[in-house]
């Protein structure tokens, strides 16, 4: 996906359209959904799921992006516990 207009103004749009990302951008790929490590935050190692099109909140997701969210994957990948914005970790 090439983002234009308004979507290059967005750093992580711009992120994903990149040719070539550091490993650090890139920890997981998705059709849908992009991980990467969140820099500049109060808890070391934090990671970000990143949706790979430009959306202004989660309700602009597509049903396709919804039902692919890689939680599992993550877990398996990175041996540790997560859980998207607003929701408690069990």
């Amino acid at each position: 996906m090439t983002p234009t207009g308004e979507d290059m103004e967005c750093f992580s749009c711009r992120n994903t359209s990149a040719a070539e990302l550091p490993i650090r951008e890139r920890i997981l790929r998705t059709p849908h959904w992009r991980v990467a490590h969140a820099f500049g935050t109060a808890a070391p190692g934090w990671l970000v799921v990143l949706p790979v099109r430009h959306v202004s909140a989660l309700a602009d997701l597509d049903a396709a992006a919804e039902q692919q969210v890689p939680d599992d994957e993550i877990e398996r990948r990175c041996g540790g516990r997560w859980s998207l914005p607003g929701s408690a970790l069990p």
